[in-house]
């Protein structure tokens, strides 16, 4: 088991919007694959469409390279 997943899903259960709490998982791991679509729905939550749109096409390129 990778550790840095345990830590992410008992971080992140208390405060699964919190955009600050996902920046921190992406500095850990960059190729974190759910990390750029929760940054999209904080961002939206928030009414920060730039922001939002922004990472869904983080998150869809990251998908398109792995084939997904």
């Amino acid at each position: 088991r990778d550790p840095l997943l345990r830590a992410d899903a008992a971080a992140l259960a208390e405060s699964p919007h919190d955009p600050a709490a996902w920046t921190a998982v992406l500095a850990l791991r960059p190729d974190h694959p759910g990390a750029p679509l929760r940054l999209a729905e904080a961002a939206a939550l928030a009414g920060d469409w730039d922001e939002a749109e922004r990472e869904y096409l983080t998150a869809g390129t990251y998908f398109q390279a792995k084939g997904q």
